[in-house]
């Protein structure tokens, strides 16, 4: 084959891949829901990691078993990440934190893009960036975030401003 004909086939693979946003076929759910345990009070528990989570994101509002249509994840830069982690008090726990890098990507499904995350668990999550606590190791004035559109994942400075969404447990 020759290169016109390479580029060809190429793009005719992104051009079909990118029209399946959402559900991907032929790949199993990395996330089921039969992985966690759903609580009443807007938690959830991962029963593969032990980690208890927040369904909704910062900013979003629990009411009667679901995030409230309405209301919006708030936007917060690493270290208003960090404080926010410390201030919570919800569910009746005290200890939730910011979750590192490996913790947040196991909310990834990998079956799934735009978000790509299990949404009959964490309702309404938004196709965007959640920090993690992991510093740069690099470069101090960088963190990893997760973006939940993709699975991706990166570094950015600290000012940078990200969704939130919080754990208790591990370690």
């Amino acid at each position: 084959m020759n290169r016109t004909g390479l580029c060809f086939v190429l793009s005719m693979l992104f051009i079909s891949w990118g029209s399946h946003a959402g559900q991907l076929t032929n790949v199993p759910h990395t996330t089921p829901d039969s992985r966690y345990l759903v609580h009443d009070d807007g938690t959830v528990t991962d029963a593969q990691t032990g980690l208890m989570w927040k369904v909704c994101s910062e900013g979003e509002v629990w009411s009667e078993e679901a995030c409230s249509v309405g209301s919006t994840p708030l936007l917060f830069t690493w270290s208003e990440a960090h404080l926010q982690a410390n201030n919570s008090e919800f569910a009746g726990y005290s200890d939730w934190r910011l979750p590192n890098y490996k913790e947040l990507a196991s909310l990834l499904d990998h079956s799934r893009d735009d978000p790509a995350i299990n949404l009959n668990i964490f309702f309404n999550s938004p196709s965007e960036n959640y920090w993690s606590s992991t510093a740069g190791w690099r470069y101090d004035r960088n963190a990893m975030h997760v973006n939940f559109a993709t699975g991706s994942a990166y570094f950015s400075g600290l000012e940078s401003v990200y969704r939130v969404r919080l754990v208790r447990g591990g370690y």
